[in-house]
């Protein structure tokens, strides 16, 4: 099992919400990059579109967390800058 996956699993809720709006967070400070092209801004503006679907419907204390979210999670934050990405990571075990 993807290594992510498995922290972003056993993180409570507060820890899994704050890593998914740094997620958003960290690919809207990538996509600032005046050398980056245009087909990869708008590859993470579709990103920061799915995770910020993934954050309005978990913040519903209601919603339960599915395997299938889990999955975009993981699958909309690969790829993100390696020091943003370590940090984010880092505060799930905190």
């Amino acid at each position: 099992m993807n290594d992510l996956r498995e922290k972003l699993a056993a993180a409570s809720r507060p820890k899994l919400l704050r890593f998914i709006a740094e997620g958003i967070h960290g690919l809207t400070v990538m996509a600032r990059d005046p050398d980056m092209s245009e087909p990869r801004k708008a590859q993470i503006n579709n990103q920061i579109h799915y995770l910020a679907g993934r954050l309005m419907r978990l913040l519903d204390d209601e919603v339960a967390c599915t395997e299938v979210d889990l999955d975009d999670i993981v699958t909309q934050t690969a790829g993100m800058n390696p020091t943003l990405s370590r940090n984010m990571v880092s505060r799930l075990s905190r």
